[in-house]
């Protein structure tokens, strides 16, 4: 199942906020990211703890390529990317203003 609209990237004080459905809970929950010191990998392992049920996370670029854990998240927010977590998929759509070159 791929969802458009059930992952938002969002700004709170100047940190990037992304809003993910919980599969297990059936709500929505709240990842503040630093871009300067987060990973791909922090950030999975940050979904993962939040809902146990969650056995399968991973994030893919655009064209389709797994992005490594060690990549920062000031390079994934630089274009859209689809986060997969167990069978579901979300094509996360960033904002204008953080993306860079």
């Amino acid at each position: 199942m791929t969802s458009t609209d059930n992952v938002a990237v969002t700004f709170k004080s100047g940190f990037p906020v992304i809003s993910v459905p919980l599969p297990s809970r059936r709500e929505r929950c709240e990842f503040t990211l630093r871009p300067l010191s987060h990973t791909v990998k922090d950030f999975l392992k940050d979904i993962q703890e939040e809902d146990k049920g969650i056995e399968r996370a991973m994030v893919y670029n655009e064209d389709g390529y797994r992005i490594s854990g060690s990549t920062g998240v000031d390079v994934l927010l630089q274009s859209d990317f689809k986060l997969v977590l167990n069978e579901d998929s979300y094509l996360v759509s960033v904002p204008d203003e953080s993306k860079c070159c």
